[in-house]
This record gives structure tokens, C-alpha cells and sequence, in this order.
């Protein structure tokens, strides 16, 4: 038979026919060959549809290539566990791997199991199978006997897994295994080992590849062009290797090529690793230097992380102070904002007294700046706009800064803020600077004054609400905070209705209650109110008949956005309530990453209301089988009498449990069990 005729028959899909003739003239499996090493991934999936028609031991001979396909797009991976399944005489495909791996294998098989090997997978099953072991690491050690150094080439590459399991495993069986090489085996060990190991973002796989390290006596030494070399190629990797193994760094690292690599090339994260290196520097003038450059051309982190280096020099380095402070002071008088910005955040540092005039005037000018920049939004097209919008962001950040930095004076030196004379100067007040201050020193700003303010406009409110929190309020006072805040009104209602919730609860006016409950329908409102709720209760003016009135609205929150979820489960988790039980019941495995305070929630339910535990029980069977086990372990941690009922039904599940649940399963009835009973058990669950 030629190849065209068979390429034909398999494009017009007679894949029967071609298995008929495969059997009647064996030679033509030599196409079938070419299908499996071409690559091409439809070919490799006709090529499988031909297989499954042939008899077991032609199966057999392609058995790699099967294996290989798993790891294809789901189509081809199907057709692939077909064959398996056929070869195996297995329904399911794990089974049908274990199956096989019983059998005399192909070495190249069993390197693909060991590439495909993660914890408790299949294919570390299949290993255990294969080399009729009961853990991995004699597993290894069998192979090694059996096979080539290539055993070790595999676990060495998977050390540079993107998966913190599959390191830790492999890790973890180098670390068994390594005493037991000999010389030869170590140094091809070795040769697979880079440095980078040590640069691990998991501490404890740090300790444990220095550990390996340490067996091999592979030493961390680095000449100066591998530390240029790899902290190019690997930057944070090599980062922490040098942070954690002291690598020394050579004087004149930190030359153009080092600005040019890790400044100027605007990738964040060079830039940051960039900071971190030169942060390891001794405190100089060129030291600042450096660090100004990354404020200058710096982005995100790496612009963040220059700035703290900078105060803690600025703090720490009394000779480098002021020379810090002048370069800061010259850099925030540019207009270039983002480094404006940068620079008022280190000012804010010293904020000294002398700033005052420029930094009231700096405002005035940047406040101009937005109108100019309103102006001329809409004179371009819409990337003109969002540069325009961009811009007067960063503005605005940069006049919030400015008033966080006279605040900070204010305090500092005991100046009133009515002293500034700011709305004298230019025309209108700084209210944030007016919050910060009276949120803590209530005698450096007229308060009746702000109070007038806010009756003209609502929308000051905003400004109000934190002075309340923060100071203690006297009764003349409240009152007439309380009927500015009844009366006040702006734009956004839920904000609005937020900070009038603040208000009501910094003053403990519980008669609000009422009112407080009806504010709370929007986003911000809420969380003000869960707040205000927790205040009340905390402080004891809430008795139980009113705190059951508020549950429900609490209990709503679980279904709404992740904040007032967590706030609401974070609420019932301190003041547990029977009522939310179906809620939870409904809610509980529905969002990734919040099990574990949902079974806390749960759990704190059921020891302040135990005849609950009995909804929980009635999840057993369902697909929250897991999350049941998890509360079940709580409870049985705590309150191990509650789950006597359930000794028999766990054990009746115990079989058809996964390997995690079982684990689970076994560490419940431990804690519930008695000796007779633990006799009884034996034979369905082993020991306990």
C-alpha cells in the first residue's frame, strides 16, 4: 500500500477499513509512525481513531504516544483515553493507568510518568505501582537502579516548576534520595542545579533547596559577570538569592549599563529589583542620587519602594537629611506631576513649618492647572482625553498631598488653621486639611465654623465624619452635629447615608436605629451600617430584641458584593444567629476562597445553637460533602458529643470518599469514637 492511498483513506475518514488493512499487511504501521512524530495534531487524532480499532498488542507498541496525547486538547485527549481504556480493560482512565503500569514498560513511558508525576496524581500511582513500592522515594530509588541518570535530568527540570507542589515534592525526594548516590550520580545532580533554586519566592522551599545544596556541597559563589548576567535574566530570582546569601555586589555595578537595564529599559519589575539593589548600597549622596532617578522614571512599585528608601535614609541618616529634603523641596517645584507627586510625599517626611507659603501657593497653581486642563479635554480626540483625564488625576493626588503635608505641620508645631489665612490667600479652604487636623487635635480648628459651612453645602459632610470618630464629643456640640447632619444634603446619596450612619453611631445615638437601618440601601451605606451595628453591640446598647431586627438586614449583605460579604460573614462569625443558618447552608462552596470563613461561621453557629448541626448533617450526601467535613472537624474539635449521631453514617462514606475527605473523615471520628467503637470501625476505616 502506498502512503498517498492511506493518507487518502484517513482523510475520508475510513478508519476501519484501514484497520482491516493494518492487520492483513503489518508494514503499513509505518505510516501510522510518520502520524504519531509529525506533530500535527489532526493527523495524531485520525491517527488515534485507527488504533482504537486495532487488537491489544499493536496497542501496546504506540503506548507513548497514548500517554502522550492525554496532555492534547480535549478532543485528541478523548480519543486517547479511549485506547487506554480499551488496552486496559478499565472504565476510567485513572484506572486504566494504573492498569497499566503492572506491566513490563517502555523506559520512555516511564519517564513520561515521572514527568507527569505530581502528589497523589496518577501517574505518581502508576510509579508506586510500577516499581511495587509503598512511598516514592524508594519509588526513585528503584528507577535509578533500573534506568539511567536521565531519572535524575527529569527531577532536576521539574525543580524549575512553575508550581510550588510540584517543587516541593521533587524537593522533597532529592532530599531523601541524595545520600543514597553515588560520586557519578551526584555531579550529574549538580550540573542540573542552578542558583536561581535559592531565589525561591516560597521560604521553606528556600530552606529546603539551601538544604539540598548543603548535602551536594554545591557552594554560592558568584563572579561578577554571573551576578550581571543573571540578575538580567532572572532579577528577583537572584534578588533574593544575594538578600539572603549576603553576595557581595561589586563597587561599579551600578553604572550606566545597570541604569540603562534596570531604570530606563520601563519595566517595572526591573525597576523594582533595580530599587532593592541599590537600597543594599551604603548610604551616600549618590546613593540618593540613584534613588531620585527611580522616582523621576520609575513606575508602580519601583517608583513606591525609592520613596520608602528614601525616608527611612531621610529618617535614619542624619547627615543625608537635608540634603534629601532640598532635593525633594527643588523636585516638587517641577510640573512634571508624577514626579511632583513623589516628591510631597517625601516632604510630608519633614513638614516643616517654612513650606507653608509654597505649598498653599503650590495648590493654587495645580488647581488652575485643572481648569486649564477641563478646557482642553475635549480640543483632541479620545486619547487626548484620557491623557487630559490622567492628568488631572494626578493633580488632584498631588493637592491631596499638599494638604495631608500642612495638616501634618499644623500638628506638629501647634498652629490653629484659621492662622493660615489659606481662603485669604487663595480664594477657597482646604477641608481635607481641616479633617485632618480636627480628627485629632479638635482645638486647632473652628469647628461651629465648619459645621455653618456644611449647612451651606452638604456635600462638605465628608469632611465631618472622621472629626466625630476621632474625638470625644461634647453634648452642646452633638446636638448641633446632629441637626447639621439630619439636614444635610448632597449629590450622592449613598455616601451621604454612609457618613450620616458614621455620625449617628460615633455619637451612640441608638434612638437612631430606625433610621440607620433605612439609610442603609447602598453600597457604602451598608458597610457604614455593619459597622455602626457592631459599635452598638460591642458597647452594649443593643439588647437582644433589637439586635434580631437588624439579622436580616445583615443577612441580606451575604449575597451582595465580596466587601459586604466578607463583613457580613466576619459580623456572624463574632455574633453568631440561628436565622442565617439557611443562608449559609445555600450559600456555603459558592465562592472560591471564603470556605474558610464560612465554616467558621458555621461552626460558631452551631456551638452557640447545637440542635443546628442537624442541617448541616443533611449535606453529607451532597456535593458540599467537603465543606460539611470541615465543620464537622470543628465541631468534633470542640463539642465532639454533637456528632455521636454520625459515627455510622461517616463511616458508610468513608469508602467512596476521596483521599482528602477521608483524611478528614478519620480525623473526626478519632475525635468522637470510643475504644468499642474504634474496634467496630477498624475494618472499614484502619486504625485510629
Amino acid at each position: 500500500m502506498e502512503r498517498e492511498e492511506f493518507l487518502r483513506y484517513l482523510r475520508q475518514g475510513k478508519y476501519d477499513k484501514l484497520s482491516k488493512l493494518i492487520n492483513s499487511n503489518p508494514d503499513i504501521l509505518k505510516f501510522l509512525d510518520e502520524l504519531f512524530i509529525s506533530n500535527k495534531k489532526d493527523d495524531i487524532r485520525r491517527a488515534l481513531l485507527v488504533l482504537k480499532r486495532l487488537d491489544k498488542k499493536i496497542i501496546g507498541r504506540y503506548l507513548f504516544y497514548v500517554l502522550l496525547a492525554l496532555n492534547e486538547r480535549r478532543i485528541i485527549a478523548k480519543e486517547a483515553e479511549d485506547v487506554l481504556k480499551k488496552l486496559s480493560n478499565k472504565e476510567k482512565v485513572d484506572d486504566a493507568i494504573i492498569e497499566i503500569s503492572k506491566r513490563d514498560l517502555d523506559e520512555k513511558v516511564v519517564y513520561l510518568f515521572l514527568k507527569n508525576m505530581k502528589y497523589e496524581n496518577v501517574f505518581f500511582k502508576a510509579i508506586l505501582e510500577y516499581t511495587k513500592t509503598k512511598n516514592i522515594y524508594d519509588g526513585i530509588k528503584v528507577l535509578l537502579k533500573k534506568y539511567n541518570s536521565d531519572i535524575l535530568k527529569i527531577l532536576a527540570n521539574k525543580l524549575y516548576s512553575k508550581e510550588k507542589d510540584e517543587r516541593e515534592l521533587v524537593v522533597d525526594i532529592l532530599l531523601n534520595i541524595v545520600d543514597s548516590l553515588d560520586e557519578n550520580q551526584k555531579d550529574i545532580l549538580k550540573s542540573f542545579l542552578n542558583l536561581t533554586l535559592l531565589g525561591d519566592e516560597d521560604k521553606r522551599l528556600y530552606k529546603k533547596f539551601k538544604q539540598l545544596f548543603g548535602k551536594l556541597n554545591i557552594k554560592v559563589e558568584l563572579s561578577d559577570e554571573e551576578l550581571k548576567y543573571l540578575l538580567k535574566s532572572h532579577g528577583k530570582n537572584i534578588l533574593n538569592v544575594i538578600l539572603r546569601e549576603e553576595v557581595k555586589i561589586p563597587s561599579d555595578f551600578y553604572d550606566k549599563e545597570f541604569l540603562k537595564e534596570f531604570l530606563y529599559k520601563g519595566n517595572e519589575e526591573k525597576q523594582f529589583v533595580g530599587v532593592k539593589l541599590i537600597s543594599l548600597k551604603k548610604d551616600s549622596k549618590t546613593k540618593v542620587d540613584l534613588l531620585f532617578k527611580f522616582l523621576n522614571y520609575g513606575y508602580g512599585k519601583a517608583k513606591t519602594s525609592a520613596i520608602r528608601e528614601l525616608k527611612k535614609i531621610a529618617k535614619n541618616n542624619k547627615d543625608l537629611r537635608e540634603y534629601i529634603e532640598n532635593k525633594a523641596f527643588i523636585y516638587a517645584r517641577k510640573m512634571n506631576l508624577g514626579l511632583k507627586i513623589s516628591s510631597l510625599r517625601i516632604l510630608k517626611e519633614f513638614a516643616k513649618k517654612e513650606y507653608l507659603e509654597f505649598l498653599i501657593n503650590e495648590h493654587k497653581r495645580l488647581k488652575n492647572l485643572i481648569y486649564k486642563l477641563e478646557e482642553e479635554k475635549f480640543m483632541g480626540g479620545f486619547r487626548h482625553m484620557l491623557m487630559m483625564e490622567e492628568e488631572i488625576r494626578k493633580c488632584n493626588v498631588a493637592m491631596g498631598i499638599i494638604e495631608e503635608i500642612i495638616a501634618e505641620i499644623c500638628l506638629k508645631y501647634n498652629i490653629h488653621y484659621n492662622d493660615l489665612k489659606i481662603a485669604e490667600k487663595i480664594g477657597y479652604e482646604f477641608y481635607k486639611t481641616i479633617e485632618l487636623i480636627g480628627a485629632k487635635n479638635l482645638n486647632l480648628i473652628d469647628i461651629y465654623e465648619l459645621l455653618d459651612d456644611i449647612e451651606r453645602n452638604g456635600e462638605l459632610i465628608v469632611h465631618l465624619t472622621e472629626i466625630v470618630i476621632n474625638n470625644k464629643i461634647s453634648d452642646d456640640l452633638a446636638e448641633k452635629i446632629l441637626e447639621i447632619t439630619e439636614k444635610a444634603d448632597m449629590e450622592d446619596k449613598d455616601l451621604l447615608n454612609a457618613n450620616k450612619i458614621m455620625i449617628y453611631a460615633s455619637l451612640n445615638r441608638v434612638d437612631k436605629i430606625g433610621e440607620i437601618i433605612n439609610l442603609a440601601v447602598g453600597y457604602y451605606s451598608k458597610l457604614a451600617f455593619i459597622n455602626a451595628i457592631k459599635k452598638f453591640i460591642d458597647e452594649k446598647l443593643l439588647d437582644k430584641e433589637k439586635i434580631n431586627l437588624l439579622i436580616p438586614k445583615i443577612a441580606e449583605m451575604i449575597f451582595a458584593t465580596k466587601k459586604l460579604r466578607l463583613m457580613a460573614l466576619e459580623f456572624f462569625k463574632e455574633h453568631p444567629n440561628e436565622l442565617v443558618i439557611p443562608i449559609l447552608i445555600n450559600e456555603i462552596g459558592s465562592y472560591k476562597g471564603e470556605e474558610k470563613l464560612m465554616v467558621d461561621v458555621i461552626s460558631n453557629v452551631i456551638f452557640k445553637y447545637p440542635n443546628s448541626i442537624h442541617s448541616i448533617g443533611n449535606l453529607l450526601n451532597t456535593d458540599k460533602r467537603k465543606l460539611c467535613l470541615k465543620i464537622f472537624y470543628k465541631v468534633s474539635q470542640k463539642m465532639p458529643e454533637l456528632l455521636e449521631d454520625y459515627i455510622y453514617l461517616l463511616a458508610g462514606i468513608y469508602n467512596s470518599a476521596d483521599n482528602e475527605d477521608k483524611k478528614l473523615i478519620k480525623k473526626i471520628l478519632k475525635n468522637i469514637v470510643n475504644e468499642e467503637q474504634k474496634a467496630i470501625l477498624k475494618p472499614i476505616v484502619g486504625e485510629l
